[in-house]
């Protein structure tokens, strides 16, 4: 009798756990990359449990718990390992009247809608926009828009940049554009414009200019394009990134070109290559291997 009751109580706390959909999805990668004879490593994991469950009030709520574990080497570069990542641990709550606010260590506004001309996958050329603390996306009221806005905390989960930001996304047949600034407490602010274009199946030629403003009023823009091209199992990308001060004559252009095969089964190899114009001996050769689960 003893046990009879024991599994009742304990299925009554463990059942409204089993009420939510529950899913867990991930990202495996290792890469060996080549600088000039040296060599290096980088494994990149991550792994998402996702639990969301609609309200009979019509609210959605959800948690996002995201473990990530990035092995890199001293010779190593991934922009998975610079601290511009999209976030962590959150919880949404979304619904059609209210949009959806994510809480926790999130993307911020601008975060959420960059780096449209990154396209490899190891040595590819992100921008500088980082998370934030909460993130508003408003109720679609045009078809394509979408409206965000974002705030982080004088001392957040993943930076201590205090800040506000916004963001707006329109897509409509086969162009994408964005547009985004973020003011922070020190006196720095972000600025961010983008655009894409698939003119044709398979093709993709994008745009993205990120402005950095410092507290002296310099501003330091990085402008980024690419173009990618997949055509069945094989993606071919292209980008090129050029960063100046506008108090210096001195730019940094850099290049990356990338091929990748899908072998199937969320398998993908490929190669990425890097140079740039102000650094000698700069090139680089890294070959990964990717699993998505």
């Amino acid at each position: 009798m003893k046990k009879i009751i024991a599994a009742a109580v304990a299925t009554a706390f463990v059942a409204p756990a089993f009420a939510a959909d529950v899913s867990v999805s991930g990202y495996m990668e290792y890469a060996y990359q080549d600088a000039n004879g040296a060599t290096s490593t980088l494994v990149d994991n991550v792994v998402s449990f996702k639990a969301s469950e609609e309200l009979d009030n019509g609210i959605t709520v959800s948690g996002d718990f995201n473990f990530n574990s990035n092995q890199i080497s001293a010779n190593a570069s991934n922009n998975a390992a610079t601290g511009n990542n999209d976030g962590g641990h959150s919880l949404t709550i979304a619904s059609a009247e209210i949009g959806s606010v994510d809480m926790g260590d999130t993307s911020s506004a601008i975060d959420s809608i960059d780096d449209v001309t990154e396209f490899g996958a190891v040595l590819g050329q992100g921008t500088g926009a980082g998370d934030a603390a909460v993130l508003w996306t408003l109720p679609t009221f045009v078809e394509g828009l979408s409206l965000r806005v974002s705030h982080s905390a004088e001392t957040n989960v993943d930076d201590n940049e205090e800040s506000d930001g916004w963001a707006i996304k329109y897509s409509g047949g086969m162009f994408t554009v964005g547009v985004g600034a973020q003011d922070n407490a020190d006196g720095t602010s972000h600025g961010l414009v983008n655009g894409s274009i698939t003119p044709m199946g398979g093709l993709t030629i994008a745009a993205e200019v990120f402005t950095d403003t410092a507290t002296t009023g310099v501003d330091t823009d990085t402008t980024n394009y690419g173009i990618k091209y997949v055509t069945g199992p094989v993606t071919l990308g292209y980008e090129t990134s050029e960063t100046k001060a506008s108090n210096a004559a001195a730019t940094s252009d850099e290049r990356v070109m990338s091929v990748a095969y899908a072998v199937g089964g969320g398998l993908v190899v490929g190669v990425n290559t890097y140079d740039d114009d102000l650094t000698a001996n700069s090139e680089k050769t890294a070959l990964y291997a990717a699993f998505s689960f």
